[in-house]
């Protein structure tokens, strides 16, 4: 699953989880903010997480999410996206508002990929609702959605220090399902017919991470 604004980008594709990744903040004078490092990984690492950028971001954003074959399982894409919105949820996500932290995800060459974060963030509860999508459709299946959600969520618990991560996913979304199984998500439950999408009344299923799940 995802969030922008109250239209909702959380987003998972299928992809090969992988393990003890530490996110690092890069030295200010860096254009790029944040940075990944992996450790004890069975592979390279292929994607970083970057701060949202107007000039870098906002055109793939908006390009990704009023294509159907993207949103089809999304909490999102049925109504248009425009551009003014999209301007709208970068400049919000650039005040940092500390309820919701928007990420890029990039490859290490730079190339923009896709997005994650956290949304709906409860300081007091110390939980957050979790989603991310990779929108280079070629880049499918390769590890990357994996990779952005294993690096966000150890910046969940490890830097944030929340302790619980919240997901939904349409029923039907078997890659995502699978994708945050891999991650160790559970289900906790589900609303009956909760979205109307592609024809059909389908559930939503509401998943858990806890830190020391």
């Amino acid at each position: 699953g995802t969030a922008h604004h109250d239209r909702v980008h959380w987003w998972a594709v299928p992809t090969l989880h992988l393990a003890s990744a530490l996110f690092l903040w890069a030295k200010p004078r860096d254009h790029h903010v944040t940075q990944v490092c992996h450790r004890r990984t069975p592979r390279a690492p292929q994607q970083t997480l970057k701060p949202l950028d107007r000039d870098k971001h906002l055109d793939n954003a908006l390009k990704w999410f009023n294509d159907p074959d993207i949103t089809e399982w999304l909490e999102t894409g049925d109504w248009p996206l425009t551009r003014g919105a999209e301007e709208d949820f970068f400049r919000a996500a650039e005040r940092q508002d500390r309820v919701s932290v928007q990420f890029a995800v990039e490859s290490l060459q730079g190339e923009h990929v896709g997005f994650s974060g956290l949304r709906s963030i409860d300081w007091q509860s110390r939980v957050a609702v979790s989603g991310s999508v990779i929108g280079r459709k070629d880049l499918w299946s390769k590890g990357l959605g994996g990779d952005a959600v294993t690096v966000r969520n150890r910046y969940a618990f490890d830097v944030l220090g929340l302790r619980l991560l919240i997901a939904s996913v349409i029923a039907g979304n078997s890659r995502s399902l699978a994708m945050l199984a891999k991650a160790g998500y559970e289900e906790a439950g589900r609303v009956p017919e909760r979205y109307w999408k592609r024809g059909a009344y389908r559930d939503q299923i509401l998943l858990a991470l806890h830190r020391d799940g």
